[in-house]
C-alpha cells in the first residue's frame, strides 16, 4: 500500500477485501493504515459480520470480534464502532486515533455524494488536481437524487481545479454549469474569467451578452486580465517556456519541465487571478 507496515498481529491467509477501494488487507494493522489514509471512504458498510468473522477466523483475535460484534448488535454509530476497531490494534497513536474520529464523526450526517466531495475537495487542496477532477466527475455521474446546490458546489469546484491547471475552456464550461444551477456570483465570476484566458474573445463575448453582463463588469474582468497578464509571474513564466522550447528538443521532457514549472507557479497564479 505504499508503506512498510510492522504488523505485531497475526497475518491473514485470506485478506478482508474492500469493495469500496478494491483493496486486500492482509492485517489489523493494514486495516488500521487504510482508515487513516481514508477516512473519507469509511461508512457503514465498514461494520459487518464480515469483518468480525474475519478477524476472529483470520487474524485469532477473539476478543476484539466479539467488542466488534457487541458493538453492531448495540446500534453504536460509525464513529464509535471505528475507535473500538483502531483501539484494538495498537498501531495508532492515540490522537492519530482521535483526529479519524472526529473526522469520520463529522462525515456521518452527510450523504453518500456530500462526503464524496469533500474528498474531492482535499484532493484539490493538496495540490492533487487530476485525481480531484476524476472524483468530481465520479459523482456527477451518480447524479440522481442530488440537489442542485450541491451539483453547483461541485461543478464550481470543478471548475477551479481545471482552472488551476490552466484548462480555462473546461472551467469556463463548469463554472457555466454552476451558475445555471446555483446563481452564485462567484460561479459566474470565474465563468467570466477563465473565458477571458482564453486565446479568443468569441466565448467571452458570448458569455456576456447571454447572461447580460453590463460593462463595468467586463471592464473590471478586462483590467484584471491584464493586470495578470502584465504580472512579474506571468512574464516570468512566458519567458520559461520560450526558454525550455529553445533548450529541449524532445516533446516529451518538454511537457515534463513545462509541469514542473507549473507546479511551483501555481500558487502565484492563484493569487493573482483569484480563482
Amino acid at each position: 500500500m505504499g508503506e512498510l507496515i510492522y504488523c505485531r498481529h497475526q497475518i491473514a491467509a485470506n485478506p478482508l477485501y474492500i469493495e469500496d477501494s478494491s483493496h486486500n488487507v492482509y492485517s489489523l494493522e493494514e486495516l488500521c493504515y487504510y482508515i487513516r489514509q481514508n477516512p473519507y471512504l469509511v461508512t457503514k458498510e465498514i461494520m459487518s459480520k464480515e469483518l468480525c468473522d474475519w478477524i476472529r477466523d483470520e487474524l485469532l483475535d477473539e476478543e476484539l470480534s466479539d467488542q466488534l460484534s457487541t458493538a453492531i448488535d448495540e446500534g453504536l454509530p460509525l464513529h464509535l464502532f471505528v475507535t473500538k476497531l483502531l483501539s484494538g490494534c495498537g498501531y495508532l497513536t492515540i490522537k492519530e486515533i482521535r483526529d479519524i474520529v472526529e473526522l469520520i464523526a463529522d462525515l456521518e450526517s452527510l450523504t453518500d455524494a456530500e462526503r464524496k466531495k469533500v474528498h474531492a475537495d482535499e484532493l484539490m487542496r493538496s495540490g492533487r488536481l487530476t485525481e480531484a477532477i476524476y472524483s468530481y466527475d465520479s459523482i456527477l455521474s451518480e447524479e440522481e437524487g442530488m440537489s442542485d446546490e450541491l451539483q453547483a458546489l461541485i461543478y464550481h469546484n470543478r471548475g477551479t481545479a481545471f482552472a488551476w491547471l490552466f484548462f480555462f475552456e473546461e472551467a469556463s464550461l463548469s463554472y457555466e454549469k454552476a451558475f445555471n444551477l446555483g446563481k452564485k456570483i462567484e460561479s459566474l465570476s470565474g465563468m467570466l474569467f477563465s473565458a477571458a484566458l482564453m486565446n479568443e474573445d468569441t466565448r467571452f463575448n458570448m458569455l456576456a451578452e447571454k447572461y447580460h453582463v453590463t460593462q463595468n463588469v467586463i471592464k473590471d474582468v478586462k483590467d484584471d486580465i491584464d493586470t495578470l497578464a502584465s504580472s512579474e509571474e506571468i512574464q516570468g513564466f512566458v519567458q520559461k517556456l520560450k526558454r525550455l522550447r529553445g533548450d529541449y528538443s524532445d516533446q516529451t521532457t518538454y511537457m515534463e519541465q513545462i509541469m514542473y514549472i507549473i507546479s511551483g507557479f501555481t500558487n502565484d497564479y492563484k493569487k493573482v487571478s483569484g480563482l
